[in-house]
């Protein structure tokens, strides 16, 4: 009975961290059609809880599958983007969470095999030897630096996800990638020889790619430098065009004002000259009051437009 209770528990954890770091990862990164309810998170839990907890009791290892097509029809109903965008926020989720797994199990192995080497463990009997103590140290470790790489990640995607390169997604999956095939390779062999020569490529593996993975990220954090820069000349580059069109605007304008006023003055000299005081006064008078009247409408426009910049 008491098995079953932390088996429970367990399952409960690992559904709460795997349903809770699928939202936050997925509506980090994508634009979401609707806001997390509680009801969609407690029903995802809920059924993520049933499937790790028959994948646990009746070693049904096909439940495991089914988390994985319920995960990505979320990212598919749920986000509101391109299909290649949902692949590959689903992909990178996937790999962020079983590479914490594998990396927490296989150094946890290593060490009590190391201090503890009267009762080896191995990813087969790891599950059925180990205490549940053992077990929920395992757990929380796993859990602790995968919610650290799905907030790391999701910070770094988000801001370059509409620009990011085959090539930069590609040093970013691989070296998840093969820690993952290498420990897969390391589980199927039988003989102790070339158990210990994959264990120790595997360790050198690891290293490597966690040099590969930062430089990734730098890469990742380079293309976001590049495309702000980008974006900030390109709207530069509007302002200028737009400051080009008014100067313009302007220098029409005032060409036009010029040609006014001379034709004005021109018809009050003449008025002046044919001795119509009184018609060259009101005259005056009628250009004087238009030019106000256009001083006030050109003011209302200079206000709505510095309005609408604000």
């Amino acid at each position: 009975m008491g098995s079953h209770m932390i088996n429970l528990f367990l399952c409960i954890l690992s559904s709460l961290y795997l349903c809770f770091g699928l939202l936050y990862f997925c509506c980090r990164i994508l634009p979401c059609r609707q806001r997390i309810s509680l009801p969609l998170f407690l029903c995802l839990t809920l059924f993520g809880t049933l499937l790790f907890w028959l994948k646990r009791e009746l070693h049904h290892n096909e439940m495991t599958i089914l988390f994985q097509i319920t995960a990505f029809l979320v990212i598919i109903f749920l986000s509101q983007t391109s299909l290649m965008k949902k692949l590959a926020v689903y992909f990178i989720f996937q790999l962020l969470t079983i590479c914490p797994e594998i990396l927490c199990t296989s150094v946890f192995i290593e060490l009590h095999n190391l201090f503890v080497p009267t009762n080896i463990y191995t990813p087969h009997n790891l599950i059925s030897s180990c205490s549940p103590a053992e077990y929920l140290v395992i757990e929380l470790s796993n859990i602790l630096l995968g919610l650290f790489l799905l907030w790391k990640i999701s910070e770094i995607l988000k801001q370059c996800i509409d620009h990011l390169k085959v090539l930069t997604c590609l040093q970013l999956l691989l070296p998840l990638v093969a820690p993952v095939l290498l420990n897969v390779l390391i589980a199927i062999q039988k003989k102790s020889e070339a158990v210990l020569t994959l264990s120790i490529i595997y360790w050198f593996v690891c290293i490597s790619s966690y040099l590969l993975f930062l430089r990734a990220v730098r890469s990742l954090d380079q293309q976001h430098r590049e495309y702000l820069q980008k974006k900030m000349e390109i709207e530069l580059m509007k302002k200028q065009m737009n400051d080009s069109v008014q100067l313009s605007n302007e220098y029409a304008s005032l060409r036009k004002w010029n040609h006014d006023i001379e034709n004005h003055i021109m018809s009050v000299m003449y008025l002046m000259d044919m001795k119509k005081y009184e018609e060259a006064g009101t005259y005056i008078s009628s250009v004087l009051s238009q030019l106000n009247l256009n001083r006030k409408e050109t003011c209302q426009k200079e206000d709505s437009h510095h309005e609408e910049e604000h």
